[in-house]
């Protein structure tokens, strides 16, 4: 199989990689890709081991390592030792309300103020939630005229969790 990504390290990367695997504070998944990293370096007076045998030595998969040369090779040594960060929601916080008794009322009053209060210029808000039987649309034509509940039930897009399954598993299909 060709070479990928071919990691060569400068002595300055090197240096810090080493140290990272030798001070016994560094968490274990930034160790194990720093020590990768060592291990595949491709330069002069280096390991530069096959891919298959630093696998087997550390006990990752190959795909991992070629995963981790890539990021490495087009991100940087930071990028690649460290966890790739998740992309946040629009929001990027949860805001949760807690009331005495669930009601239909109750649930169109705080629909409405999270529309107006936190996503005022949204065109649509995508909404996942379980299925209950005071979380619908009608529940809207109750508590608002009609011309104010239609002009919010526009605004949601809800989609409800399955009903004998996880959000985990909603979020695979």
């Amino acid at each position: 199989m060709a070479i990928r990504y071919r990691v060569t390290l400068s002595d300055e990367e090197r240096k810090m990689l080493t140290k990272m695997t030798k001070n016994g504070k560094t968490p274990a998944k930034r160790f194990l890709n720093a020590r990768t990293l060592l291990l595949c370096d491709a330069s002069k007076n280096a390991p530069n081991w096959r891919v298959s045998d630093v696998a087997e030595a550390l006990g990752v998969t190959s795909r991992a390592i070629e995963h981790l040369k890539k990021r490495f090779v087009e991100d940087g040594p930071e990028v690649a030792i460290g966890r790739k960060q998740r992309e946040k929601s629009p929001g990027g916080k949860r805001h949760v309300e807690v009331t005495e008794r669930r009601t239909k009322v109750d649930w169109v009053h705080f629909i409405k103020s999270m529309l107006e209060g936190r996503y005022p210029e949204a065109i649509k808000v995508i909404l996942v939630m379980d299925n209950l039987n005071t979380q619908s649309i009608s529940s809207f034509y109750i508590a608002f005229p009609p011309e104010e509940a239609k002009r919010l039930a526009d605004c949601l897009e809800i989609h409800y969790t399955p009903k004998h399954g996880r959000l985990a598993q909603y979020r695979r299909d």
